[in-house]
């Protein structure tokens, strides 16, 4: 909301990319240099193209497209689309192997049905995410958060040299929403890249991506008291629906956590001997 503000104004989005991940480059980098020197592995190209191709897709690509959709829309529409992640999320995980799905388990067909179910309170209310992969083969979350910020900071400064080239005003600040947004969305690239990676690392994609639901409720309720927004009664059963579908997802989920791969070896054995009987 912070963000639509200062686009409502005139900031440029690109801009507003460049100044957030300064700011994010500028707070978590200190902490990488000092927290992981002793746990860093060792950066190999691999890994530096690796990462340069992430931060390209997200931060770039990902905050400068969702805020040209939000300037055009609104909050809550543009925080409602992303809830198709979960969906995606549990695709592209089950593919590559990062999510174990026993379809003939309660568990696992709560997990299918919880993402179905909160997409589609998500349309009613109106790619997987890179560090599950990176952190297989670079298991230090801040240096890896560092890494994103400083190539997402170089390549958004090139995308926006190349389109904001006929106007230098586009990068003037001044002490109102602008520069609450681009302090804000810092804090927030920084500090959020973190947690998700630590969070992707301990659980896994689609716990992370199943919680974005509580920001469309959050940013709908937000957005009918501070900028008016009409609460229509599809917003509200919408989030209801999504509300259901989140603690199915994470219902499943918990059940995976708690399952011994002993206890899991059993069952299967159990499945087995019933087929072989019937």
């Amino acid at each position: 909301m912070i963000a639509k503000f200062a686009l409502n104004q005139g900031m440029s989005h690109y801009v507003l990319v460049v100044y957030r991940m300064a700011i994010a480059s500028a707070i978590i980098t200190p902490f990488a240099i000092l927290l992981d020197r002793e746990s860093r592995p060792k950066l190999t190209f691999s890994i530096l193209a690796k990462t340069m191709v992430l931060s390209l897709f997200d931060p770039v690509l990902d905050q400068n497209l969702f805020y040209i959709g939000m300037k055009y829309t609104t909050v809550s529409f543009s925080s409602a689309m992303c809830n198709m992640l979960p969906a995606f999320a549990f695709l592209m995980a089950w593919i590559f192997g990062l999510e174990e799905v026993n379809i003939r388990r309660l568990h696992g067909q709560a997990k299918v049905l919880g993402t179905i179910v909160t997409v589609g309170g998500a349309m009613i209310l109106t790619l997987v995410k890179g560090p599950a992969y990176m952190l297989k083969s670079f298991p230090a979350e801040l240096s890896l958060t560092a890494l994103i910020c400083v190539f997402g900071l170089v390549e958004a400064v090139v995308l926006a040299l190349v389109v904001e080239s006929r106007s230098n005003t586009v990068w003037s600040i001044n002490l109102d929403t602008n520069f609450l947004a681009v302090i804000y969305g810092g804090i927030l690239s920084g500090v959020g890249y973190y947690i998700v990676g630590v969070v992707i690392k301990e659980r896994g994609p689609v716990f992370f991506t199943a919680f974005n639901p509580l920001s469309t409720i959050i940013v709908a309720i937000l957005a009918s008291i501070i900028t008016a927004e009409e609460m229509y009664v599809g917003r509200v059963i919408g989030a209801i629906i999504i509300i259901g579908g989140l603690y199915l997802v994470l219902w499943g989920k918990s059940k995976d956590k708690s399952s011994s791969p002993a206890q899991s070896e059993m069952e299967v054995k159990t499945d087995q001997d019933i087929e072989i009987n019937q």
